[in-house]
């Protein structure tokens, strides 16, 4: 009896196991508001851009529309046309904030802004850069102050609470893609200028991130782009597909909405787009992820 309901449960977990590989997942819905963002997932594709969440969530429009009346600074949505990163969580002093990032097109690593949003007490503090000036947006706490300055460098990786300092020589903060090498020997971190960061991440998956860096080595006005491998550690250089000032980098999908992608285009024209939801999904399922027989009789054990 006890071997007979072994074999019937191992049957089953294998069954289940078969299932759940063969059927796609539902993709899940983007947040439309800043308190539902509190709990997404850039692996998802479930944390809104910035822009997007300007549409959906009356509040943070509100919110962000006084801030830049009360600090006198432009009507950023009109100016900051540029590449922007998913809306994503980020904890500080207990609370969970949004960390954003938006810029002008062709000019993102001089005029930018990079922000933080509390959508619980509908809190908008950041930091506004114009070229060589710069000025911050409402009076952030001790808390919000260290993350926008680590933020600001470019020394955050995504969905984490950021590194506050870097070492007295430059070097990439510990633990974070900037670490990474590619093909030639660099890290991520020098090629994006180092302290002087001009790169943003436009994508990110468990596996695969993606990063635009706005001041490119060969003088292409949209810039230059990077696949990351977050399990080899290191960056590729890929084909920007267009270096037309006015080209836009954004969030986008493939399979019905099924994965991530990031999508290069101009005007109503994609250029050029890569899966790195689907990517990030075969890295899953391969190497020391890769489900096998001996995983599901544990399985079925347990």
């Amino acid at each position: 009896m006890k071997r007979k309901s072994f074999s019937a449960n191992m049957k089953w977990s294998w069954l289940a196991l078969s299932v759940a590989l063969m059927v796609p997942t539902a993709a899940q819905a983007t947040a439309k508001t800043a308190v539902e963002a509190k709990n997404c997932q850039s692996e998802n594709n479930t944390c809104p851009y910035p822009f997007d969440l300007y549409k959906t969530d009356p509040a943070y429009k509100k919110s962000f529309d006084e801030t830049m009346n009360q600090n006198g600074l432009p009507a950023m949505l009109d100016e900051m046309n540029g590449p922007a990163g998913p809306m994503e969580p980020v904890k500080i002093d207990g609370k969970v904030y949004l960390k954003g990032f938006m810029c002008e097109g062709g000019n993102c690593g001089n005029h930018n802004l990079t922000f933080l949003y509390q959508p619980d007490f509908h809190n908008f503090v950041g930091f506004y850069s114009n070229g060589k000036d710069g000025q911050w947006v409402n009076t952030p706490s001790d808390g919000e102050l260290k993350v926008l300055r680590a933020l600001v460098k470019g020394t955050s990786e995504s969905s984490h609470t950021p590194a506050a300092t870097t070492t007295s020589n430059d070097a990439p903060p510990a633990n974070t893609i900037w670490e990474f090498t590619g093909g030639n020997g660099d890290t991520l971190w020098s090629m994006c200028g180092g302290k002087q960061n001009s790169c943003v991440i436009v994508g990110n998956t468990k596996h695969v991130s993606a990063v635009l860096n706005h001041k490119s080595a060969s003088g292409c006005a949209l810039g230059d782009f990077y696949i990351i491998d977050k399990d080899a550690r290191s960056w590729q250089q890929r084909d920007t597909g267009t270096c037309s000032p006015n080209a836009w980098v954004r969030k986008g999908s493939i399979k019905g909405g099924q994965y991530l992608s990031v999508d290069i285009g101009v005007g109503n024209e994609t250029v050029i787009q890569y899966p790195i939801g689907y990517w990030s999904d075969v890295k899953e399922f391969t190497g020391p992820n890769r489900p096998s027989w001996e995983k599901a009789k544990q399985a079925a054990k347990q």
